[in-house]
C-alpha cells in the first residue's frame, strides 16, 4: 500500500509507519514482518510492562499522564488504567498467524492496539472503533510512544474468509478485537497480540481519574439545533450530557455547560464533546 504516511496523527516524533522508508527511522515501533530467525513465544507482557512502569520516577509518571486533548486522555488512560491496574485488559491467546503475523519482531518492544468504542451502552464493548491506536511500549529504555490511526482509512479487510475494502474502524464492529488487531498487523506489519477496549462509559471514568481536561468551546456547539423531522432539540453538546447522564443515572443539570470559551471538562462533559 502506498503513503501509509497519510494514515497516521502522529503523536511522538521518531514513530513512522510506512514500508517504504528505511529502518533507521524506526525506534519503537518495529514493522518489518520479514525478519527471520526469531520464533514466536507467548510471554507476558503484562508482567514485562507493570515492571517496567514501576521503574519509572514519579515525575516520569505524573507526565505519561498528563495531556490536554481527549486524544491523549484516551491514549494515556487506557495504557495506564487498563493495563497496570489489570482492568478489562486481554492478551489475545490465538496463534500469531490468526493474528495477522508470523513470529514476534522483537521482544523489547511491546506493541498494545487501543479502541475506543462508538456504543454508549455501559456493559458493551460491540461496536466501531471510532479511536484507534497503537501504543509502543520500549522496555529497555522505558519510552512510550503513541500514534493514532485514522478511523476512515480504507484498508482490505478479510472476513469469513472474504477480502473487501472498507474503514479499518468496520473491522471491530465485524470481528470484535482480533479482527481488528490482526488488520492492524497485516497492513502494517507489527506484532500486536493484546489489546485495551474502551467505550463512551467509562472513558468518562478515565478522564475524572486524570483530572478532566481543558477544551476551547464554539458558541455553536453549545447551541440547539433543528432536527430533521421539523421540531426543535437540544442535539448540541448539552444534549450529549443528557444522552451520556442517562446511561450513567446522572442529574444532567449538574453537568450543562453554560459557557462557550475555553473550558475544564469533567468526563461526563468531555466524552459529550468528543
Amino acid at each position: 500500500m502506498e503513503n501509509n504516511n497519510d494514515m497516521f496523527e502522529f503523536l511522538g516524533e521518531d514513530i513512522y509507519s510506512s514500508t517504504e522508508r528505511t529502518s533507521d527511522h524506526f525506534e519503537d515501533i518495529v514493522s518489518d514482518s520479514k525478519m527471520k530467525g526469531k520464533h514466536y513465544s507467548k510471554r507476558k507482557r503484562g508482567n514485562k510492562f507493570t515492571n517496567w512502569w514501576r521503574g519509572l520516577q514519579k515525575w516520569q509518571r505524573i507526565t505519561a499522564v498528563s495531556c490536554t486533548s481527549v486524544v491523549l486522555v484516551l491514549a494515556i488512560a487506557v495504557g495506564v488504567f487498563r493495563i497496570v491496574f489489570n482492568y478489562n485488559y486481554n492478551d489475545i491467546t490465538k496463534k500469531p498467524e490468526d493474528l495477522g503475523f508470523e513470529s514476534v519482531i522483537n521482544d523489547k518492544i511491546v506493541n498494545v492496539a487501543l479502541f475506543g468504542i462508538d456504543t454508549r451502552d455501559p456493559k458493551s464493548f460491540k461496536g466501531l472503533s471510532d479511536s484507534i491506536m497503537i501504543m509502543s511500549l520500549n522496555t529497555e529504555t522505558k519510552k512510550v510512544k503513541i500514534m493514532s490511526v485514522m478511523r476512515d482509512t480504507l484498508v482490505p479487510i478479510t472476513y469469513n474468509g472474504k477480502t473487501t475494502y472498507g474503514k479499518i474502524n468496520s473491522a471491530y464492529s465485524k470481528g470484535g478485537p482480533e479482527l481488528a488487531i490482526k488488520t492492524l498487523n497485516t497492513i502494517f506489519g507489527l506484532d500486536i497480540s493484546e489489546y485495551a477496549t474502551v467505550n463512551f462509559y467509562g472513558m468518562a471514568d478515565i478522564i475524572d481519574a486524570v483530572g478532566g481536561i481543558e477544551v476551547e468551546l464554539a458558541k455553536g456547539e453549545l447551541d440547539a439545533m433543528v432536527h430533521e423531522y421539523g421540531y426543535v432539540a437540544n442535539l448540541g453538546l448539552n444534549g450529549n450530557v443528557e444522552e451520556i447522564c442517562k446511561y450513567k443515572g446522572l442529574d444532567p443539570s449538574k453537568y450543562y455547560i453554560k459557557e462557550a470559551g475555553v473550558q475544564h471538562l469533567n468526563g461526563v462533559q468531555a466524552v459529550a464533546y468528543a
